[in-house]
């Protein structure tokens, strides 16, 4: 099975079993003292989701639909546990790539990233990590924007979803009450 059709029928599984989850609205996402991805992770991040869920031709890709930004933000509201998973994650990702190809991840092409990822795969140390990844890469492409997930409801459009409304305003969304 190919990358893309089992992001799609996860997608379908998780909006019909409506397993959609939260984000939090800040600024920006600061250093990783305070548990937050630092620019360089965050380039990497986007970098990722966005090998992981390329555009298609009649798709939206993971930047499209605000993957990074949703990862970026929720990263602030999710257990330390996964957040250190996710964020030594993405340090070893790019240490790999500076090792084997000399170059960030941000920076590699489709090929080398693609090795490095199955590299990664290989080892099962890196299984949670990885399941973290897709996790929360279809969270952002699928959650309600309120939360800041799936810009301008790009995914809920592509697949044709009729979402329950009314959406939560600002000051109203669960995690502000």
């Amino acid at each position: 099975m190919k990358r893309r059709s089992f992001i799609i029928k996860s997608a379908v599984s998780a909006l019909s079993a409506a397993g959609l989850y939260s984000c939090v609205s800040v600024k920006r996402a600061l250093s990783r003292k305070k548990g937050l991805l630092t620019q360089q992770n965050l380039l990497t991040l986007r970098a990722l989701h966005q090998h992981l869920l390329p555009p298609g031709e009649s798709s939206p890709g993971a930047l499209e639909l605000g993957t990074d930004f949703y990862l970026s933000h929720e990263i602030s509201r999710i257990p330390w546990r996964e957040k250190n998973l996710l964020i030594s994650g993405l340090l070893k990702l790019n240490a790999r790539a500076l090792k084997d190809f000399k170059r960030p991840f941000k920076d590699l092409k489709s090929e080398e990233k693609e090795s490095l990822l199955k590299a990664c795969q290989k080892n099962p140390e890196n299984d949670l990590w990885l399941e973290l990844v897709i996790t929360y890469l279809l969270e952002g492409a699928l959650a309600a924007p309120a939360y800041g997930g799936n810009r301008n409801t790009k995914a809920w459009k592509w697949l044709n979803h009729n979402p329950g409304f009314p959406l939560p305003f600002p000051g109203k969304r669960y995690y502000e009450l």
